[in-house]
Formats: structure tokens, sequence, C-alpha cells
């Protein structure tokens, strides 16, 4: 019943998200050295929820390391490949939205922009640990030495969001830690947004956490019975 009322509120609040976007939110262009066409802007409103819903992501899983390595409790280790592999997809509709913004508004899809770059980095992050991950068949190593390997690479998250602060970039820096620099309208629909996206991710995170457990489960049991 709680599922249902969550997904019930999940659709109807991206439902209004929707809304906003396309019909609440006005045209506009982003102060960029090349003006876009109005309404790719919009695009804005699915790029910039899902790079923070891949720094989130990130975030959990460097968290379920951290706490994995303290307790050793695999609930904490199957709590953060669960974040990571919704982190990789989060990060991948950035990467795809970045670069359609990036060829109506500066004509090329891929530039080696510091914001670009950097978030590209963060995607090979979540590929190197998944993958990594693949490779290591005794659950205690694995668990351990990916953890590890977070560890090391949480440092992607501040690289990335901070990159528009120490390097010359193309990209508009619309929010700070001190203000937002849209209009009412706009920072509106953007929090909509937000809202959706995240109350996706959760319910995709819960997913795939019960997931993550019956695959452990039976890996568990086929190495007792011996296959």
């Amino acid at each position: 019943m709680r599922d249902k009322i969550y997904l019930a509120v999940t659709f109807i609040v991206n439902i209004i998200a929707l809304y906003m976007m396309f019909i609440y939110s006005p045209p506009l262009t982003l102060e960029t050295e090349v003006q876009a066409p109005s309404d790719i802007f919009r695009i804005f409103y699915v790029h910039f929820p899902s790079a923070l819903m891949s720094y989130l992501a990130f975030s959990i899983t460097f968290t379920g390391s951290i706490l994995y390595l303290l307790k050793k409790k695999f609930k904490w280790d199957t709590m953060a490949v669960a974040s990571a592999k919704l982190g990789l997809v989060f990060c991948a509709i950035t990467l795809m939205t970045g670069s359609i913004w990036a060829e109506n508004a500066w004509g090329v899809y891929w530039n080696w922009d510091p914001r670009e770059t950097t978030t590209l980095i963060l995607f090979l992050a979540y590929l190197a640990y998944l993958t990594y991950r693949m490779a290591i068949v005794d659950l205690e190593r694995r668990a351990k030495l990916s953890s590890v390997l977070v560890v090391i690479a949480i440092a992607c998250v501040p690289l990335s969001y901070a990159s528009v602060l120490f390097w010359q970039t193309l990209h508009p820096m619309v929010i700070t830690l001190t203000e937002v620099r849209m209009g009412v309208t706009v920072t509106q629909t953007l929090l909509v947004s937000i809202l959706g996206q995240m109350l996706i991710f959760i319910y995709m995170l819960y997913v795939t956490i019960k997931a993550e457990n019956l695959t452990e489960k039976i890996a568990f049991l086929k190495a007792r019975g011996g296959g």
C-alpha cells in the first residue's frame, strides 16, 4: 500500500514537472557566448536534476562503502553498489542532455569544457567501480576492495561541481552557494523537476537494493551448495 501511495505521489509530481517544463515556464535563453535557441533551455530541467542525482548517488555509494569498511556488514556494500548503478544511469543522462544542449548552444556536441570533462571522469569512475566488482568473485574481497576504490574516487564529485569555479568554462554559473541567477518561474520549475527526479531515484534505489539482495542470496546459496 505504501509503495502504491509513493508511486502515485511520484507520478503526480513528475506530471506537474512536465507541465511546468513545457507550458508554465516561458521560452528562455541561457547566457552563453553563443545564444541558444529559446526552447532548448527546457532541456536544462532534465540536465541539471540528473547531474544532482548522479552526485547524490555517488555520495550514497561513498557512505555505504565507508560504513562497510567500518562495520563489515554486507548490507552497506549492497547499498553502495545499488546506488552506483543508478548513478551511472543518471550520469549518462547528464552527458547526453548536455551534449544536446552544447550542439545547439555552441555548435558542437562535445568541446572538452571543464564541466563536461569532469562529468565524463565521474561517469568513468562509476563504470570502473562496477566493472572492477564484476572481476572479483569472492564477496568479502570484492566488497572491501571496491569500497577502497570509492573512497579514492569520491574526489570526482566535488571536482565536477567546482570545475566552473577553477577553470574558464562555457558553462554558465546560474546557481552558486550564495545566489540563484534565474527568474522565479525558472527556479520554481527547476525545483519541481529536481523533486520529481529525486522521488524517482529514491524508489529506484529501493527496488535496486532489493534486487541486489536477492542476487547475493542466490550467489551465496550456489557457493554453499557447490553450484
